[in-house]
């Protein structure tokens, strides 16, 4: 549903790596994505760093923790991207204001005979 790697990226920036409890992983993002969709972002960067911080930084590290948290599977960089994008190596993604909806895909193809249907592959 989410990816781990975008959770632990918000969840560094924002609480500033206090991980507590899990169970608060959707809401993270949730929050996260609210404020990003309301042009507000990087109000969610951890107050105990006072501010001092490049904000286009911290900007492009909150949209790449979104970008790995992002519900359609599809939308998420790769590993090599994200490093790509922490060394400056490749632009930024571009993300959307509003969280995608997951998505489910299918894995092989579906076969069919008299008596049942069933998934052949993957």
């Amino acid at each position: 549903m989410f990816s781990a790697m975008g959770w632990l990226c918000l969840k560094w920036l924002v609480e500033g790596g206090q991980l507590r409890e899990w169970s608060k992983m959707m809401n993270l993002i949730e929050w996260v994505w609210g404020l990003h969709s309301e042009g507000k972002v990087i109000e969610v960067a951890d107050k105990r760093l006072n501010g001092e911080f490049e904000e286009k930084e911290m900007r492009m590290l909150l949209l790449l923790g979104l970008s790995c948290a992002n519900p359609d599977t599809a939308g998420r960089p790769s590993m090599r991207r994200v490093l790509q994008i922490l060394n400056h190596e490749a632009p930024s993604l571009i993300v959307p204001k509003v969280k995608p909806v997951t998505t489910a895909r299918r894995v092989g193809r579906r076969r069919k005979s008299r008596e049942r249907i069933w998934w052949e592959g993957g």
